[in-house]
């Protein structure tokens, strides 16, 4: 029986205190990301979330695109620190520089261009949810971010992302059919000539 408890407690120890190296050693080993996701973003002082529901594409070496096609259609396209925003029911487009304020495109650049995310985060801690590991980190750099969390299952599959800022505010992202892949994705982002452009 004590032989049983060792190897028990071994296994245990063995996949949770290192889970976020067991992460990033999964996501150095693929190529692509693929989800579904909804997403609430929770405001101080507003009793109900803005609630939003889309597809996430990651590829490596450098690409990210977000399709949101609830409440509105829009495309984030990130190809490097280049960030296109398209809404075509307005038939507009921004382009812009990925900054700060897109803390969840941030973390999605971070895998796509094999990044470790500890160049982002400090881990706190672990926590057992369920049949859950919740990851628990700290920002190293990003001044309004107070916290970040992840939620794993046991095969390293992200299930949500949640960040917190130091205003009080919240987004939380749920993921489902959530895929890594061996090969990459060609994403691009096919906009119209009548289109009106923006630059900031």
């Amino acid at each position: 029986m004590k032989k049983y408890i060792f190897l028990f407690l071994l296994v245990f120890s063995f996949s949770y205190a290192d889970i976020l190296d067991k992460l990033e050693k999964k996501l150095s080993q693929i190529s692509s990301i693929t989800a579904q996701f909804k997403q609430q973003t929770f405001m101080e002082g507003l009793d109900q979330p803005d609630e939003y529901e889309g597809k996430l594409f990651i590829t490596k070496p450098d690409t990210v695109k977000l399709e949101y096609f609830k409440p509105v259609k829009q495309i984030y396209y990130l190809k490097g620190n280049e960030l296109i925003v398209y809404s075509p029911e307005e038939k507009q487009a921004v382009r812009t520089k990925l900054s700060d304020q897109f803390i969840m495109l941030k973390i999605f650049k971070t895998i796509a261009s094999g990044e470790s995310l500890k160049s982002l985060f400090k881990l706190e801690k672990n926590e057992k949810k369920g049949t859950y590991i919740l990851l628990i980190l700290s920002p190293k750099d990003q001044k309004d971010i107070k916290k970040f969390t992840m939620l794993l299952s046991d095969d390293l599959t992200i299930k949500k992302m949640t960040v917190w800022d130091k205003e009080g505010n919240k987004i939380v992202i749920d993921f489902y059919d959530f895929r890594y892949g061996r090969k990459l994705l060609n994403l691009y982002i096919k906009i119209p000539k009548d289109t009106e452009w923006m630059e900031y």
